[in-house]
């Protein structure tokens, strides 16, 4: 069905209920079994009428019998499961068989009935109707028409709701001035939602933890799922890592050794090495290709990871490596429009790493968005060529007395001063 919005008071219509009559009768035929089920419509409002006059008819002396035909996703409870419908019918001797319409085959299911004339006694849900069906038929005689029954004397309580929004009738009524369907209605403001809040119960036994029933409660049950590390449970960290540019030889060291030196840690203290994200990808990094080390070319590559890795699909991200801290800053704003390091304390946050200390950098490590980064040692690399100066002014070798320096195994009289990390300290 399609669902119509009025502007005045934001309301809300979707037609919901259509009755139909059996196939292969006369439009005389047709209209004497609409009456009949405006009958039965008006006994489930709890109303009857006898010599003109109305009464309470509910529970019905005798058991009545009626077929409905609704759509429903696999996923949802049959539609004769539902306590509701089963409470309405104790209380109304009204007994409904249902028929269940696949949600993706609502419309091969519906003209199907309508071809072969074996109608269900109604149709109910959202869009198992659209707009141009419902006149369509209606039209044709194989819907009833409802103009005649809402009335006080007969709908008494969706009259007055009419009466109480201006425009709902004229938006369920047809071009050729009948109403062949009652509508879903909504009276707010803003769109209400059927979506569920679902919680893995692996994880709240990982942090022992009972379902929450309060904001407080659910507001502990996500620290407690921040400060757990480890999202998809596997015992590893699964990470990502970002390239600057191919064939840069600081591109090469920062990626490997990064990764290096991260797994010597952990081998140190008896955990599992870092496991990269993606087991398709050997060369376990993305690189911008551009060789521009940017953050437009981290914020890409991160988006699409996020589509596929994530922790609905129990194989997130867990950790993230760049070479420098424009890429932090891309990967970053990828994470906070998936709702991940926002610097709140409700907020998971994924670890991110870059490297250069820029003033960017600093400013997200300190709005708790970005956990470290790496700067240059500026008096480690002074006292080092004080050092090799000295040594020369003195006449001595240039690299005399250097063993307790970094010294290059490969290139000569080259020493490395290490970087020096940061993660918040000035």
């Amino acid at each position: 069905m399609k669902r119509q919005t009025l502007a005045a008071g934001g309301l809300a219509v979707t037609m919901a209920l259509a009755l139909s009559a059996c196939g292969g009768q006369t439009k005389e035929e047709t209209k004497a079994e609409a009456a009949a089920a405006t009958a039965t419509e008006q006994a489930a409002a709890g109303k009857g009428t006898a010599g003109g006059e109305t009464k309470d008819v509910f529970p019905l002396s005798d058991s009545v019998t009626v077929t409905i035909a609704g759509a429903r996703d696999d996923s949802e409870t049959p539609l004769g499961d539902r306590q509701f419908f089963k409470d309405m019918e104790e209380k109304t001797n009204l007994k409904v068989d249902w028929i269940d319409w696949p949600q993706s085959q609502v419309v091969e299911k519906r003209n199907l009935a309508f071809a072969g004339g074996e109608l269900p006694d109604a149709m109910m849900g959202n869009f198992i109707l659209d707009t141009a069906s419902l006149v369509k038929y209606g039209a044709e005689g194989w819907l009833m028409t409802w103009n005649d029954y809402i009335n006080e004397e007969y709908m008494p309580n969706f009259y007055a709701l009419c009466q109480r929004a201006p425009g709902l009738l004229e938006s369920i009524t047809a071009a050729d001035g009948n109403i062949y369907g009652l509508p879903q209605f909504d009276y707010s403001i803003t769109d209400v939602t059927n979506d569920t809040l679902i919680i893995n119960t692996e994880w709240l036994e990982k942090v022992g933890m009972d379902m929450p029933t309060t904001t407080e409660e659910f507001y502990q049950v996500l620290k407690a799922f921040k400060e757990a590390g480890d999202l998809n449970g596997n015992g590893k960290i699964s990470y990502a890592m970002f390239m600057g540019q191919l064939g840069n030889v600081e591109a090469i060291y920062r990626t490997q050794y990064g990764v290096e030196d991260a797994n010597a840690v952990l081998k140190e203290a008896g955990k599992p090495e870092l496991e990269y994200f993606d087991a398709s990808n050997t060369d376990c990094y993305q690189v911008d290709q551009d060789g521009n080390w940017s953050a437009t070319a981290a914020n890409n590559y991160m988006n699409t990871n996020l589509a596929q890795y994530s922790e609905a699909n129990g194989n997130m991200i867990e950790l993230v490596i760049c070479n420098n801290d424009g890429m932090a800053e891309g990967a970053i704003s990828a994470l906070n429009d998936k709702g991940y390091n926002l610097g709140t304390a409700d907020c998971v946050t994924i670890p991110v790493f870059g490297v250069d200390a820029t003033d960017a950098a600093k400013q997200l490590i300190k709005d708790g968005k970005m956990t470290g980064t790496i700067k240059q040692d500026a008096e480690g690399m002074a006292n080092g060529i004080a050092y090799l100066t000295k040594n020369v002014a003195e006449g001595k070798d240039l690299m005399a007395d250097t063993s307790d320096f970094n010294i290059s195994e490969k290139v000569a009289n080259k020493i490395y001063i290490p970087y020096a990390a940061y993660t918040g300290e000035e």
